[in-house]
């Protein structure tokens, strides 16, 4: 995407080569939606092509050098007033993570969104945020949260202004979830950024946060990996020590060496074999209905192929002929 000076303010614009990329539907959810986080999209005929365009006048760019040193007395004004807008933004920007998870819901991949931090914009205070969504097409298998872009998601949460208010730990567990395409650690996650600091959570957000440090870490396989790799490296050591006294024939040493090596082996296994089946049973406890909305999910998925493979085949049938093999697929009982 470029960025642009018109007649009427600032421009962000995308060139789209091939006009049937472009999806009507889509361009009406990203105009209509209440979420205010994207801005309207604008097409105009370009060339042969068409050419997409976001005005954002009157905001600035989220990697600004305002926002890497944000307590600037000029702009901000007191302390207390640049601790309120910190918390703003946080919640903000948990409403934002929210918002990708219903875009699936409304049937729109959120591959489409630009994460680009050069094309994201917020408003002087730093607590608006405002993306850009293409209005194109996209296959049925996009419509899952893999298709944010683990790497895309992880450069734009590396960015100041997003350091200054979601911690290490939050966005760990925001990329690790889109890698690993976990909408509940994903909502989990979104949940405890969205709660401001001082207000009472939902039953079980205490626990959804405490767990989510947990699962996080069982998931790279300990709890602490320092140790691990310690244990591996005297497992390793005492091997080789065992092997040295069996060339110079001292056999009760190397057994007693081998012996240390085995033991300190299986005990890394013992303790991987056990992570892993905490974080099984940390999944399994994970919220119902999440599960039902990927459910859904996947059904809507399932319908919206078998109308691209009746909608096919329908193409090369003549008008009557293709109005009765529409009835006698799609109509009970004709």
């Amino acid at each position: 995407m470029q960025i642009k000076k018109g007649p009427y303010g600032y421009y962000a614009i995308e060139k789209i080569d091939d006009p049937d990329r472009l999806c009507d539907y889509a361009e009406e959810i990203i105009a209509g939606n209440h979420s205010d986080f994207y801005l309207t999209p604008s097409t105009e005929q370009f060339g042969a092509g068409l050419m997409c365009c976001y005005e954002f006048s009157g905001y600035m760019q989220v990697n600004d050098r305002e926002f890497s040193v944000f307590s600037s007395p000029g702009k901000t004004g007191t302390n207390k007033k640049e601790a309120k807008n910190l918390i703003l933004r946080r919640r903000s920007a948990g409403d934002l993570f929210y918002s990708f998870i219903k875009l699936m819901d409304n049937l729109i991949s959120p591959s489409l969104l630009v994460l680009d931090p050069d094309m994201i914009f917020t408003d002087p205070e730093g607590i608006d945020i405002k993306l850009c969504c293409l209005p194109l097409k996209s296959t049925p298998d996009d419509l899952c949260l893999s298709a944010l872009g683990a790497s895309r998601l992880e450069l734009l949460l590396n960015t100041d202004f997003f350091k200054n208010v979601i911690t290490e730990d939050e966005r760990n567990a925001l990329v690790f979830s889109v890698k690993e395409n976990n909408e509940s650690l994903f909502l989990k996650t979104v949940e405890v950024i969205r709660k401001p600091d001082g207000e009472e959570s939902t039953p079980g957000t205490s626990a959804a946060s405490a767990s989510l440090t947990q699962k996080l870490k069982l998931s790279h396989g300990s709890v602490n990996p320092g140790k691990t790799e310690k244990d591996l490296i005297l497992s390793c050591a005492s091997a080789l020590i065992a092997l040295i006294l069996l060339i110079v024939k001292m056999y009760f040493p190397c057994f007693l060496f081998f012996c240390l090596s085995a033991v300190i082996f299986s005990s890394v296994l013992k303790n991987r074999k056990k992570n892993e089946e905490k974080l099984k049973k940390a999944e399994s406890e994970e919220n119902p209905n999440n599960a039902v909305q990927s459910f859904l999910r996947m059904r809507i998925k399932s319908l919206i192929r078998l109308f691209h493979k009746v909608t096919t085949n329908l193409n090369h049938l003549p008008c009557k002929a293709r109005q009765e093999t529409f009835i006698n697929r799609c109509v009970p009982g004709s």
